[in-house]
């Protein structure tokens, strides 16, 4: 007898399972397949048409940076099934990049830095411009919401959180504004898990936050994960020769953001299960995290 989880899967993968040979769910709207010519697939299930339109899009546009994404057997790019609009990308053999290191932390800046030339220009449906003020205050009060009792770190971090986004002003709108104008993509989610590597070839994966915004977005978003693992200095990115990370480093406006704990945020909300161990491990970078936080702001 089947499991309601096992029904629930069934019922959700009826109009696309006849295009594959086998397929199993690996998470939540992931799933790994084979189709009946023999390639193995990663189907991918999202709540929005346009989520997975422009990810289509992205594939087509940059071939060497974006995970190639493949039509089903009879043609069509995008099928729906219960609700979820559902694509398919090669299975390519490879591990995400580990930031831990130096080689790889610069490979995904480079990457990065391919994809944002090669999606340059792209306009189509489901590429919207983002708020980066709206996106961290919505962020921040999830956070504030699922806080209880009293904590001197999160308080800490909560009160450099509202100083940050008080000092965002105008600039960063009328930047991003150019940004719709001109076609500018960002990834908007550049995790290590983001991008597959197999020494001869790096590519970036998962789209779902793609959108036009400045390409300074995307660097803040690596420092910020990256910054941990060069003791919180920015030594190392005054290496690149890339104008948007170089803009980030001499102009105050953009580095002030690198104050903002998203990274603290984001982690708190989704794993609520692992919040003391993020406490944890927040306390021991403290000493190194905040001096440099202070520095940024000042």
């Amino acid at each position: 007898m089947l499991s309601h989880d096992n029904h629930h899967e069934e019922r959700i993968l009826q109009g696309i399972r006849p295009f594959f040979h086998s397929i199993t769910c690996v998470k939540s709207n992931v799933c790994r397949g084979i189709t009946h010519n023999g390639k193995n697939v990663f189907i991918k299930g999202a709540k929005r048409y346009q989520t997975v339109l422009k990810q289509v899009l992205l594939s087509q546009k940059c071939p060497f940076s974006f995970m190639k994404i493949v039509p089903f057997e009879d043609g069509e790019w995008i099928k729906a099934s219960e609700g979820l609009y559902w694509i398919c990308t090669l299975a390519e053999d490879g591990n995400s990049l580990d930031y831990s290191r130096v080689e790889e932390r610069k490979l995904a800046v480079e990457k990065l830095n391919h994809f944002h030339t090669e999606s340059y220009g792209l306009r189509g449906d489901g590429l919207f411009l983002v708020s980066l003020k709206r996106k961290w205050m919505n962020r921040l009060m999830k956070f504030e919401e699922s806080v209880q009792g009293e904590n001197k770190l999160i308080k800490l971090y909560t009160n450099i959180g509202h100083h940050v986004l008080e000092e965002m002003d105008d600039e960063l709108t009328n930047l991003e504004h150019k940004a719709f104008e001109e076609g500018c993509i960002v990834h908007g989610d550049p995790a290590h898990h983001n991008f597959i590597y197999n020494r001869t070839k790096l590519m970036l994966i998962d789209g779902d936050l793609v959108s036009y915004a400045p390409r300074e977005y995307d660097y803040l978003q690596l420092m910020i994960r990256m910054l941990p693992f060069s003791e919180w200095s920015l030594d190392e990115w005054f290496s690149f020769n890339i104008p948007s990370i170089e803009n980030i480093l001499n102009n105050p406006t953009y580095t002030k953001l690198l104050a903002f704990p998203a990274d603290f945020y984001r982690e708190w909300l989704i794993d609520p299960e692992g919040r003391d161990e993020l406490l944890r491990k927040t306390l021991v970078e403290h000493d190194k995290r905040y001096p440099a936080m202070l520095r940024l702001l000042s």
